[in-house]
């Protein structure tokens, strides 16, 4: 697990930037200019968030129907198929859709979680799924040649407070949620090292009782499950991150263009001033030179800029 933490914690850098650079969190935002650093002008054009949401409206934007082969045409209905589209409405699943979508042209892939669950009436799904946090899940496979799915888990952040030398102070300590695919275990981080944590439940005197830690499913299966987008895992934001950085760039640059143009420089030739009315026409934008030729006639000009 260390191991594998280590190569997640790696993946979860790139997936925090790709994801902040989706939300507006760009590079442009530190544009620095040397030259008149007065005039320094940002301008986002967020693409990369309209990106995401044109490919996830058009190709989440109605609801999953699931339907048996060779039925499309046929007035013939499947129950059980029907059955499974009801379950799918009332987990909403469609609005999931969305949100796995929305992971999944962002980073380049994204994960579903499913577990069994009691239904109260027969409208209700018996199970219920979500979608966990990228940052927080990962998915182990073989390095054999099939591949196959190993484990995955899920990471969760607590708070706890620590007493040392009479004083306390709030620490943080991690549990990793262990889905393998006959039994769950949990690992904590709580006394200090990865260990297995101890499982209790009360009993109805009100008496702790241990519980196994690995537990086994009833139901056998992985609980969450991979959607890569591609084989490399690559989203539709790194395709063009370049390109979009460049477009920011070059609108951030021509309107610090039209601003120096508006704010031009007053040039005096052959003209001499006090040093402190000097600094006075440099803060008005002006700025004065001399020529070693007596023949030039004191003039001021307008330093504007020239188009071809």
């Amino acid at each position: 697990m260390p191991e594998i933490l280590a190569i997640h914690n790696q993946n979860v850098e790139e997936i925090k930037y790709l994801d902040d650079f989706k939300r507006g969190i760009q590079p442009i935002l530190n544009k620095i200019k040397k030259i008149r650093p007065e005039i320094n002008n940002k301008i986002l054009v967020n693409h990369a968030y309209e990106i995401v949401e044109f490919k996830k409206s058009y190709v989440f934007g109605d609801p999953v129907q699931y339907v048996q082969k060779g039925e499309k045409g046929s007035e013939l209905t499947n129950p059980k198929i029907s059955l499974l589209n009801k379950f799918m409405e009332s987990e909403d699943k469609s609005s999931k859709d969305q949100e796995l979508a929305d992971w999944w042209y962002t980073i380049g892939t994204a994960y579903r979680w499913s577990e069994q669950d009691n239904p109260k009436d027969e409208d209700d799904a018996p199970f219920e799924m979500s979608i966990p946090d990228p940052k927080r899940t990962g998915v182990v496979y073989s390095t054999g040649i099939t591949e196959e799915q190993l484990f995955s888990f899920y990471i969760q952040n607590f708070t706890q407070m620590v007493t040392t030398q009479d004083t306390q102070q709030i620490s943080e300590y991690q549990e990793y949620t262990i889905y393998c695919e006959d039994k769950i275990m949990i690992l904590t981080t709580q006394f200090g090292k990865l260990q297995l944590k101890p499982l209790y439940k009360k009993n109805r005197l009100g008496l702790k009782k241990k519980l196994p830690n690995p537990y086994p499913l009833n139901i056998k299966g992985f609980r969450i499950i991979e959607y890569p987008l591609n084989k490399n895992r690559i989203g539709l934001i790194e395709l063009v991150i370049s390109q979009l950085n460049a477009i920011n760039r070059i609108t951030s640059n021509e309107l610090d263009d039209i601003e120096q143009f508006v704010q031009s420089l007053l040039v005096y030739i052959n003209q001499q001033i006090d040093i402190d009315r000097h600094k006075e026409i440099i803060k008005l934008g002006a700025v004065e030179i001399s020529t070693s030729d007596p023949r030039k006639t004191s003039r001021y000009k307008i330093v504007k800029s020239k188009n071809g």
